[in-house]
């Protein structure tokens, strides 16, 4: 079998990237492979092909295992494989890397990855082993094995780029071998090497479990008392305000505190909103796995740069005032986003920015220093939580424009991650 792997052929991923362009979509942030390094510990080109051939080895063996067995049946570990000497080549147990070093742990020390099998021998993860997954991240699951849980993977948008084996001996690279055979690199979470199926509501296991229902689909009822100008956000909405809508937060942290204390929006003032649903946007997905491994928390669901137009039926309105903030951290003085305003009878519509620590900021840490209007703090989890409010001027007073629709995009270089709860017309 021969093994599609980086940089080996042009067309490796749907012929699309080249080795230059995924190197900067796999977050190297700059690194260029110029040869192979042959000093311990240091990875190479020639080093990853040694390595995702010899776990092509092992996927073959596995394949030989389940010819024996049932073709949807899978080793409980790779020992397995020992056991019924379906190995010929011993050397395909770790990576050359390892091989030099003598040092066998599958991850590095104090990093070890508790959902696959540890194998003394091996380097490797094994994605598809006996092993339970972890409660916490179930969530409401029933119990199950992580070859349960891949299997279930692999009849997703995700096919075959599931990985059977990952090796993550290579610095903050880690190789992974698809169930497809197709080799491929990434961070340490797989799934974000692909925006290409987004918006495919799936990344981790506990999303599975916490979204259901439709995104955007609330049971809560619109607030008594709401002035006419408090727009529903469904049909635009694409998360819910009181249910985990991000990866990676300890106890899946919501803003149902924030729901509680200001009854959905309509205790703010001076604009009060009807808070209910959510319009989350995403830019820099691929770009956050340092954002992530420094713990600041990442969008498990791909969301859209860009959200659907949120109707506003040709309402008239001088200004228009938007709840907002970001869900993740950016850069002070970058663009995190923009909302867009489109106008009955005008060509162009009407842009505002959203600039991180002047205008928004992450909604779980203290509010910016800069001309932003907070409007609500509290606590999310054990830490602050904020919310903005921005006002978009539209036409002069007494002389309001008809409005036809709203959109929140988010911008692709940045990894803030704008979402809007509320938005409120006035005349």
């Amino acid at each position: 079998m021969r093994y599609s792997v980086p940089f080996a052929s042009p067309d490796w991923r749907q012929g699309r990237l080249g080795r230059r362009a995924f190197l900067r979509r796999a977050g190297w942030m700059g690194l260029a492979l110029a040869g192979a390094w042959r000093a311990t510990g240091e990875s190479g080109e020639a080093d990853m092909r040694e390595c995702f051939r010899r776990m092509g080895i092992l996927r073959d063996a596995v394949r030989r295992w389940q010819r024996a067995h049932g073709a949807e049946e899978w080793p409980a570990d790779l020992g397995a494989l020992r056991v019924e000497r379906l190995l010929a080549y011993p050397r395909a147990w770790v990576c050359p890397l390892a091989e030099r070093s003598g040092t066998y742990l599958f991850a590095p020390e104090g990093d070890l990855h508790s959902s696959s099998t540890y194998n003394p021998e091996s380097n490797y993860n094994y994605e598809f082993s006996a092993d339970r997954v972890d409660r916490a991240i179930l969530g409401e699951l029933p119990d199950m094995e992580m070859r349960e849980w891949k299997v279930a993977l692999t009849r997703t948008a995700m096919g075959g780029r599931v990985p059977m084996l990952r090796c993550r001996r290579h610095g903050d690279t880690v190789l992974n071998l698809g169930v497809d055979g197709r080799g491929y690199l990434s961070g340490r979470y797989w799934e974000y090497t692909f925006p290409d199926i987004r918006p495919e509501p799936y990344t981790m296991p506990w999303l599975l479990s916490r979204h259901s229902g439709a995104p955007g689909q609330t049971d809560l009822p619109r607030p008594e008392g709401l002035p006419a100008g408090c727009v529903d956000l469904e049909g635009a909405a694409n998360a819910n305000p009181d249910l985990p809508w991000m990866d990676g937060l300890p106890d899946g942290l919501t803003l149902d505190g924030f729901l509680r204390e200001t009854r959905c929006g309509a205790g703010l003032t001076p604009d009060p909103f009807d808070a209910r649903r959510m319009i989350q946007t995403t830019g820099g997905t691929v770009a956050t796995w340092q954002e992530f491994e420094k713990g600041e928390g990442f969008l498990g669901q791909a969301y859209p740069l860009e959200s659907r137009e949120l109707s506003l039926g040709g309402r008239t309105a001088g200004r228009m005032v938007v709840l907002h903030a970001t869900a993740c951290r950016g850069r002070p003085g970058e663009i995190a986003g923009e909302c867009v305003l489109r106008v009955r009878g005008e060509a162009a519509p009407i842009r505002r920015p959203l600039m991180y620590g002047r205008d928004t900021g992450c909604w779980r840490d203290s509010p910016v220093s800069g001309e932003a209007r907070v409007v609500w703090t509290g606590r999310v989890g054990d830490g602050p939580g904020v919310l903005y409010a921005t006002e978009i001027r539209i036409g002069a007073s007494g002389r309001g424009r008809e409005m036809e629709g709203f959109t929140l995009r988010a911008d692709p270089g940045s990894c803030a991650s704008p979402f809007v709860l509320g938005v409120t017309l006035w005349k």
